[in-house]
Order: C-alpha cells, then sequence, then structure tokens
C-alpha cells in the first residue's frame, strides 16, 4: 500500500527504448481509505547510474475523478505518457511510483517498482556537418535551430524525386515529440508534394535532442508528372502531430518569422 492507495498492478509499455522517447504506463488503483485532496502519482525513473529522475506527477483517475472521490476498494486503472530525460545512461533503468503526500507526515513517501526498461543510448554528434549546401539560420520553438540544408537535382523536372537534407542543430531539447514537414507549394501556396516525418523517422525524437548537438535528416519529395513547369517554394516547419500546432520560427536575428520557412525557390522545368 501506498498510503491510502494500494497499487494493483502496472505495465510499462516497451521494454527497450532511447533517451527522450514517451513511454507508455498503465497503473491498476485501489483505494484503501480516505484520500487527501491534493494527492499525486509522481512517476520517477531511477537510471543505471543511481540517478533519480521524477517524469511526472498526476492525479490517479485525473481531475475529474481524484482519488479523494473513490470509494474504499474502488479500483481503478490510470494510463499515463511520462517524457524519458534525454540524457539517460545506456544500462537498465527502474521506473517506480510513489504517492504525494504520505499517508502519514513522518517519515519519507513510500514507493513502489512499476517495471524496467533498458535505455539504448545514441552518441551525440557534436561537430557540425561538414557540407552544407545552403547555410540558414531560423529557429524553431526556441529548440531546433536550422543550420542549413542539401538540395538535389538544381533543376529538377516534373515526376522527378527531390532529395532533401536538414541540418538542425539542438537548442534545447523539447517538452513534446515534434513532427518535420517539408512542402513543395505552387503559386496558389496548394502543396503538391511534401514528405512529414519525426526527426530520423522517429529514431531522434526532439524530446530527445541534446543541447548543441547536431542532426542530420533527408526527405525524399517526388514531384507529380502533371507538375507544370515554373516556380515553386519549398517550406519547412514543425508541428505537434496530436493537435496540429505549428513551432514559432524565429530569423537569426530573432524576430517572429510565422510558423513556417520558406527556404528555397524552385524552379521546374519541362
Amino acid at each position: 500500500d501506498l498510503g491510502p492507495l494500494r497499487l494493483t498492478g502496472a505495465t510499462v509499455g516497451v521494454t527497450t527504448v532511447r533517451p527522450g522517447a514517451t513511454l507508455d504506463l498503465a497503473l491498476g488503483w485501489q483505494a484503501v481509505g480516505p484520500s487527501r485532496p491534493d494527492a499525486r502519482a509522481v512517476h520517477t525513473i531511477v537510471a543505471a547510474d543511481g540517478r533519480s529522475v521524477d517524469l511526472s506527477s498526476a492525479r490517479p483517475g485525473g481531475d475529474s475523478y481524484p482519488p479523494d472521490r473513490w470509494v474504499p476498494g474502488e479500483v481503478m486503472l490510470d494510463r499515463r505518457q511520462v517524457i524519458l530525460p534525454p540524457d539517460l545512461i545506456a544500462g537498465v533503468a527502474t521506473l517506480r511510483v510513489r504517492v504525494e503526500p504520505a499517508g502519514s507526515p513522518a517519515g519519507p513517501p513510500q514507493q513502489a517498482d512499476i517495471g524496467s526498461v533498458e535505455i539504448v543510448s545514441r552518441p551525440a554528434v557534436l561537430t557540425p556537418p561538414s557540407r552544407i549546401g545552403q547555410p540558414t539560420d531560423f529557429v524553431f520553438g526556441r529548440f531546433a535551430r536550422l543550420v542549413g540544408y542539401t538540395l538535389s537535382p538544381t533543376h529538377p523536372r516534373p515526376g522527378d524525386e527531390l532529395r532533401l537534407t536538414l541540418y538542425w542543430q539542438a537548442e534545447a531539447p523539447s517538452d513534446r515529440e515534434y513532427v518535420v514537414f517539408t512542402h513543395v507549394l505552387d503559386a496558389q501556396s496548394k502543396v503538391i508534394a511534401g514528405h512529414d516525418k519525426p526527426p530520423l523517422d522517429g529514431a531522434n525524437p526532439t524530446t530527445g535532442w541534446q543541447r548543441g548537438e547536431y542532426i542530420t535528416d533527408d526527405y525524399v519529395l517526388r514531384l507529380p508528372t502533371s507538375t507544370q513547369p515554373g516556380e515553386y517554394d519549398l517550406e519547412i516547419g514543425l508541428y505537434e502531430p496530436t493537435t496540429g500546432a505549428r513551432a514559432p520560427a524565429e530569423d537569426a536575428g530573432g524576430h517572429p518569422a510565422g510558423d513556417r520557412i520558406v527556404v528555397a525557390r524552385i524552379r521546374i522545368a519541362r
């Protein structure tokens, strides 16, 4: 028992995970006594080096049905998503939960292990890319700096594949996972080609970026065979996949630049 609540079971969504990833938790709770209105479950991870980090703090059952409204003996299933720190070291990490405030004011809060995960770390690239076709300097959401891109072919034709490489530098980890969008727009701002995906196809989510590291990411945009010759814009940005909300952009001087950046004008030949 953890104070007025009993942990009846727990499930961790995966067994192997990278730093910065989002982890799904499912915890079963049972009311064994009266609970305080401010009772919260604190989810913690203890890394292989012994470092402990609180991942989230929330009322079991949510604010709409908090534990102080539960009937004694009632069982609830509480599902949570937690974001792991981007700097976790490789090795087996333990997940724990405790209930605050504790049932008694004396002594430390009681806690229980709810599972373990294998942290598979990746080396951060801290050296700038040696070859950047077109340098840029835009910051999205104050965490992602677009330092440049490379685009080929230089004179595409209808039906061609545009191969785009984006070069990012992390200003800081983000508190949510973003998707990068790359779009080719016609004169009416209609998307005629695009490729949206999380960085490195999800292998390096923005929540796992370490300050100062460089991320090189490739995209392929296929032009329709019906594309008319002319000039087209290439726009880039980031958005939250659950809400569609885009990260705000700033130029090199820190001035607002909307929620997308047009980085190139593409001339499509016959």
